[in-house]
């Protein structure tokens, strides 16, 4: 498992779940754990939500963090680019294609 973000379907499959891996140094090694950054929008989750589920290979960049006290929501908002196979990624749910 490389370093950066994952992504799986949250417990419903209702949404897609954000993970980030990072490394952590102690006294007795370096130890690997994943946390949970968030999870993407209702948009952005009909997007990658059937790629997710069947694990098909897709890249994503981080383009913009907004942090919850600048949210009316209370929660992060990422804003995200996704490069993919346009067959297996439903761009439908951001009005594309």
């Amino acid at each position: 498992m490389g370093r950066g973000l994952q992504f799986s379907a949250s417990n419903d499959r209702e949404f897609v779940e954000v993970l980030a891996t990072t490394e952590r140094r102690s006294l007795f090694g370096r130890r690997t754990q994943i946390l949970r950054v968030g999870r993407l929008g209702p948009v952005g989750s009909a997007m990658l939500k059937a790629a997710v589920i069947s694990g098909v290979a897709f890249r994503v960049r981080v383009v913009e963090v907004t942090p919850p006290q600048l949210r009316k929501a209370n929660e992060s908002g990422i804003m995200i680019s996704v490069w993919g196979d346009d067959r297996e990624i439903d761009m439908g749910a951001v009005g594309v294609g």
